[in-house]
């Protein structure tokens, strides 16, 4: 059996590869400056190592799973955000990220998200070019692997139209990536 644990918790496991592991990092951690990180392997525990811990850290998911360019988001007419499909100025896109720190009500370490969807405790807010974005839903992605956040935004009416257009959002004072691109087009 293969785990990560975080100070002896186990951490649910997203991903498993043979040189790699995703894994979600427990609600454990919350209010801790650092946490003891081992991995298990045929009973065998790794020597751990310290990671830092922040109450959040927000990332966008991107199509390229790297965290930089084209983030993984839906149009308000539900397409693919992207050059072929750029959303208008004024509507409504969905995208996804992780990182929201701990929730109310609390989070439960791999509960798949269904009837109660969490919402972070921090306050989000989401910045397009700069310029502050509505947002009208910040939580628990519904059908999905709680730590798994959907944000709904109004794009900016101001935004002038490009198809890489940064995209940072916050939890508190804890800012995503500023390489993070969405398309907007001009009406």
């Amino acid at each position: 059996m293969k785990r990560v644990l975080f100070d002896g918790v186990e951490a649910p496991i997203l991903y498993l590869g043979p040189e790699q592991a995703v894994v979600a990092v427990p609600y454990t951690v919350a209010g801790k400056a650092t946490v003891i990180v081992q991995a298990e392997n045929g009973g065998v525990v790794s020597e751990g190592f310290p990671m830092a811990v922040a109450p959040a850290a927000p990332a966008l998911f991107t199509l390229s799973s790297t965290g930089f360019g084209q983030i993984a988001m839906l149009n308000q007419s539900g397409d693919f955000n992207g050059v072929r499909a750029p959303a208008a100025r004024g509507s409504i896109v969905t995208c996804f990220a992780t990182g929201e720190g701990q929730t109310t009500p609390a989070g439960i370490d791999g509960k798949i998200n269904s009837d109660m969807l969490p919402t972070p405790i921090l306050p989000i807010s989401v910045q397009v070019a700069g310029i502050d974005a509505e947002v009208l839903y910040a939580g628990a992605a519904p059908g999905v692997i709680s730590g798994v956040m959907q944000l709904n935004f109004r794009v900016p009416g101001t935004v002038i139209p490009s198809n890489e257009i940064l995209v940072v959002i916050r939890v508190g004072t804890f800012a995503s990536s500023g390489r993070v691109t969405m398309a907007v087009k001009a009406e």
